[in-house]
């Protein structure tokens, strides 16, 4: 009897181990095969950025390719990180979520640097706006900046847990690009995500996405995805075999 119930709890636990595994995305995995963003994909590593995006349960990389980072050259350790985190947003976003979703053609979209809680007034939401070509434009929802950092194309997805997608220039909020501190005093709160006039706010788009057709061109599960798929079907095997020798 005490057999069987280490047994059952041997199964329990292998079967939640490989849940946890299943759940589990790497966006240098995404970035790798790609070395138009290399520059990218490396201050992400060294910000130590790339942790904090695995870390999440969902999330959109807004990426630059290697011509387009110039502007991330001459910041400090801290102004970059404070940047790279503007280019995580919340939840998952494709062209297709972004069109569904905001009926309004608008949205303020929040950040990986506004949830640190360090972000100063608007400097840590993005303003999305879809033209009537279509086309898709992200910026700074700070005061005196506008969204023209075009979404280019989706570089990988893995439906509804993390996307990346390149967009044409770098997202840098004016109390980061002028130098000033863009982080509140300690103690301070940051920005509630009150609705402005005409704009929709982005705070469940993953759950809402659930339902509607995955991104065009979405690539197929990379090596990292597809280690953790058989470490799953390994963990099913080993709570087979337990279970036949009961």
């Amino acid at each position: 009897m005490a057999s069987s119930s280490a047994a059952a709890v041997l199964v329990c636990l292998l079967l939640s181990s490989a849940a946890i595994a299943v759940l589990a995305f790497d966006v240098k995995e995404i970035l790798a095969p790609e070395p138009d963003f290399s520059s990218f994909t490396k201050y992400l590593t060294d910000s130590k950025v790339a942790d904090d995006i695995n870390g999440r349960k969902t999330a959109t990389v807004l990426v630059l390719d290697n011509s387009a980072v110039a502007p991330l050259a001459g910041l400090s350790a801290a102004q970059l990180k404070d940047v790279l985190t503007v280019h995580v947003l919340l939840d998952y976003y494709d062209p297709d979520t972004l069109h569904r979703l905001f009926k309004n053609k608008s949205a303020v979209i929040a950040t990986l640097f506004q949830n640190s809680g360090h972000a100063a007034d608007d400097n840590g939401l993005l303003n999305y706006v879809e033209k009537a070509d279509e086309s898709m434009y992200f910026g700074s929802a700070a005061a005196d900046a506008s969204p023209d950092s075009e979404l280019i194309k989706v570089i990988g997805a893995r439906p509804y847990d993390l996307s990346v997608i390149q967009v044409s220039k770098a997202i840098i909020p004016p109390a980061v690009a002028g130098g000033s501190d863009a982080s509140t005093s300690a103690g301070g709160n940051a920005t509630s995500l009150a609705p402005k006039a005409g704009v929709d706010t982005a705070t469940s788009a993953s759950s809402d996405a659930a339902a509607a057709p995955g991104p065009a061109g979405e690539k197929k599960a990379s090596s990292a995805e597809r280690v953790v798929v058989v470490g799953t079907a390994l963990g099913l095997a080993m709570a087979m075999a337990v279970f036949g020798a009961l």
